[in-house]
């Protein structure tokens, strides 16, 4: 009866941790493409409010001013 019981509480032990390391696996890549997502998406915000703020010429640093009307 004790060495049944023993099994047991050892099988348990076992999945817990197995179940535990999943878990933690699966929490730590949700993290992972949440982190890259919120990457993402701060890169393009920053370009298009960086577009935005240069399409008129006074807002544009010095030194590209005179390379911008080269362009256009």
């Amino acid at each position: 009866m004790e060495r049944k019981y023993f099994f047991g509480i050892a099988f348990w032990g076992c999945w817990e941790v197995e179940y535990k390391k999943r878990l933690f696996d699966g929490v730590m890549l949700m993290v992972l493409r949440l982190q890259t997502l919120l990457i993402y998406l701060h890169s393009v915000s920053t370009l298009v409010l960086l577009n935005r703020s240069w399409t008129s010429e006074e807002n544009m640093p010095k030194n590209l001013k005179s390379t911008y009307g080269r362009f256009t």
